[in-house]
């Protein structure tokens, strides 16, 4: 662990910024790839089949021929956008320590946001404000509260990119709505196989139990495919997840704003 030598630039958060908004570029990019994909696929007459079963109460859905695939590079740049937020709070605390008059460290146990599973006093290498401090201290994962679990999460998922890219996997039905009309019957149940494996075309896909007969495909109900995470820690769940940390980490950044005067 070595001390920053020369002149230090007035501490602003610019920089930490600048990686959060690198992280939306790269999230936005998965999103509105995605997002062209899926509904060009749902405006296909064959987006997906249909079969009723159990005399009309339970309608399971096929993926039908055309179903579209995952760009393998999509699991790469949603990496990209998780490395750059987990950056963002790193960079965050060194410009603590510079706004605080100390001198950042580099190298191992220097300056960098810290991740604390088990209670311990948490300290910031170069020192920090001590109201920045408890700040930090809030949103560590011990505590058991939701800044702890995105912190944490943010943390394991940027530790797995390290090692192997976010894969990602096509599924059916992981968005879906239906417009309310009285004259169809209430669904009552639904499901999904597991969301690690993929879903390719005549892949069951989705299925809903009504709570009286249906004896055709249900006019008000909408699908879309979405994209999962195949393993790690958001395994089985939502891309749409990183947009949720990406949000966390944003609304973070300004709880730590009245320590950078303009």
């Amino acid at each position: 662990m070595t001390a920053v030598s020369g002149q230090q630039k007035p501490p602003t958060l610019d920089g930490p910024v600048a990686k959060v908004r690198r992280a939306n570029f790269h999230y936005t990019e998965v999103v509105e790839a995605w997002d062209k994909l899926a509904r060009s696929y749902y405006t296909r007459p064959d987006a997906y089949t249909v079969e009723i079963r159990d005399n009309g109460c339970k309608h399971v859905y096929r993926a039908g021929p055309h179903f579209p695939s995952i760009d393998p590079d999509w699991g790469l740049v949603l990496g990209d956008a998780i490395h750059n937020l987990r950056s963002a709070l790193d960079h965050l605390a060194w410009q603590l320590v510079i706004a605080n008059g100390g001198t950042p460290h580099d190298g191992m146990g220097g300056t960098q946001f810290p991740v604390v599973e088990k209670p311990k006093q948490i300290a910031i290498s170069g020192g920090i404000d001590a109201q920045a401090l408890q700040i930090i201290d809030d949103v560590q994962p011990y505590h058991g509260t939701s800044d702890g679990q995105n912190l944490l999460l943010l943390n394991k998922l940027d530790i797995m990119d390290k090692h192997h890219f976010a894969i990602v996997t096509a599924m059916v039905a992981g968005n879906w709505g239906r417009v309310v009309d009285p004259r169809f019957p209430t669904i009552i149940e639904k499901g999904r196989p597991n969301p690690t494996v993929g879903v390719k075309a005549g892949d069951e896909a989705a299925w809903f139990v009504y709570a009286t007969p249906l004896n055709n495909p249900d006019p008000n109900l909408n699908l879309l495919p979405d994209v999962s995470f195949v393993e790690g820690p958001l395994a089985g769940e939502s891309f749409l997840e990183i947009g949720e940390l990406l949000r966390w980490v944003q609304a973070l950044f300004r709880r730590f704003a009245r320590f950078f005067p303009t």
